[in-house]
């Protein structure tokens, strides 16, 4: 159980009103000190739970809480003054919990952030400084958790323009509802749009480049999944640092696993991982994440700076934002359909507590995208080992060759496959590795329209209208 912000509430949808409110509560002593308390509560919640947490936090505290509306974007609740005071984690903690055990808390879609601020105001605030204390609040829950931090970067020779586009695609085609209040809140597709929601077409997107990833970082970003011994990485995972049985095609899997490929053992794919202040990023990784982080700004020009971030623990600690796979023949069909992440249906975190859950894409929140690189030092064709991306709604598949330093940018939530190399490549793996990133941006692109028009897929050729979560 935390003591502190980011604790997930679970709220009832209910019907929605178009604006958005907080409330903000007068001073009160907590224990020595007089403070001017503050929570601010979204208009999305009802009379209910607006009487619950007000009623919780009077008999934690001893105050007596009075509200006040104020305009503000997020559904939260702040305690101004009490970050890092010691009943900050008690009056929290309490209010979750009577959230969450009251009748009116229920399945998906809007959490609530409760947290704490450290600013004191007296009774005469205003809404402008109140709502630039709700920012300062956010962005500490953010920093606190890491929530947002840009990738590691370095200066590099290397620049878009070198890049080759070979796919361009999209997918999963439909028409999803955005909020009306807030161009940056989406409409749970499984409920259909509310009255007065705009509705837009939305489409899964997949790029594959070739010449972001040369034969020289290539061969070293394979040399991190190979020990000091030598080994040829053509013979098979070398088992100082892989092990077989571990590698997950999901997500939300993490572990040994009856009939799983092969997958780093966890302590190298801890130190693949590193980052500062820590452990030290690899140089082949940094090198890599540098080139990503050109390839984006030009896929975005013009359309205002987009943040690389590396995906946080959304899934528990256990899921790591890097992960590496080495398919070979004897594995068969034991591959399935998957995705990578889905910012729409995330369990409770610290993540969801500050951006909620919504459809990926949706204007002006982080968009989920993987960096997939192929690593082995030679692919034959007729050696399969494609990954295949479907498009659900038609049945139809892409399939991408597994290239020497191929680099593939998709959403997290196409689903996909690994494919076994076929008994032509003998025990030769087919190595590649994923980077899981969080873009942050008002506009994100992974494809800029100079590239050519982009093929579509199966539904993305149409204008379907359904679900695409049921």
């Amino acid at each position: 159980m935390r003591l502190h912000s980011g604790r997930q509430l679970h709220v009832s949808t209910g019907r929605r009103r178009t604006g958005i409110t907080a409330v903000v509560l007068r001073a009160g002593r907590c224990g020595n000190t007089w403070i001017w308390t503050a929570l601010f509560i979204s208009g999305r919640l009802n009379a209910r739970e607006r009487s619950l947490i007000a009623n919780v936090a009077r008999e934690v505290s001893g105050i007596e809480w009075q509200l006040r509306e104020v305009p503000y974007k997020k559904r939260m609740a702040v305690l101004q003054g009490l970050a890092g005071h010691e009943l900050e984690g008690w009056i929290t903690e309490s209010v979750i919990e009577a959230l969450e055990a009251d009748g009116t808390t229920g399945e998906i879609t809007d959490p609530v952030l409760v947290t704490a601020s450290h600013a004191n105001y007296g009774h005469s605030v205003d809404d402008v400084t109140m709502i630039t204390m709700l920012d300062e609040a956010v962005d500490l829950h953010i920093r606190n958790h890491g929530l947002k931090r840009p990738v590691e970067t370095h200066e590099t020779p290397w620049h878009a323009g070198l890049a080759s586009v070979v796919v361009n695609a999209e997918l999963d085609g439909l028409y999803v509802s955005d909020g009306i209040g807030d161009v940056s809140e989406c409409v749970d597709r499984s409920t259909g749009a509310e009255q007065g929601a705009s509705q837009r077409w939305d489409t899964s997107a997949l790029v594959a480049f070739d010449s972001v990833v040369d034969d020289e970082l290539r061969a070293a970003l394979l040399k991190l999944l190979v020990g000091n011994r030598g080994w040829d990485p053509e013979e098979g995972p070398d088992i100082e640092k892989w092990e077989r049985g571990t590698f997950s095609d999901t997500a939300m899997q993490s572990g040994r696993k009856r009939g799983a490929g092969w997958g780093l053992r966890k302590r190298a794919l801890i130190e693949l991982c590193g980052e500062p202040p820590r452990r030290q990023t690899p140089r082949a990784i940094v090198e890599l994440q540098s080139r990503l982080c050109k390839l984006i700004a030009d896929a975005n020009a013009g359309k205002g700076e987009v943040i690389v971030c590396r995906m946080p623990p959304v899934y528990g600690d256990d899921v790591l934002p890097l992960a590496v796979n080495a398919p070979v023949a004897e594995d068969g069909d034991m591959y399935s359909w998957h995705i990578d992440a889905d910012p729409y249906a995330l369990p409770s975190s610290s993540w969801t507590d500050c951006f909620g859950r919504y459809l990926n894409r949706c204007p002006g929140r982080p968009r989920f995208v993987s960096a997939l690189v192929y690593l082995s030092p030679k692919w034959h064709e007729d050696w399969g080992g494609p990954t295949r991306f479907l498009d659900p709604p038609s049945g139809e598949v892409l399939s991408i060759y597994p290239k020497p330093g191929r680099l593939v940018l998709m959403d997290q939530d196409i689903s996909h496959s690994v494919t076994a190399p076929r008994k032509a490549a003998g025990r030769r793996p087919r190595y590649s590795l994923v980077l899981k990133l969080v873009l942050h941006g008002a506009v994100i692109r992974l494809a800029d329209p100079s590239w050519g028009e982009p093929e579509m897929i199966g539904s993305a050729r149409g204008q379907l209208r359904g679900s695409k979560r049921q």
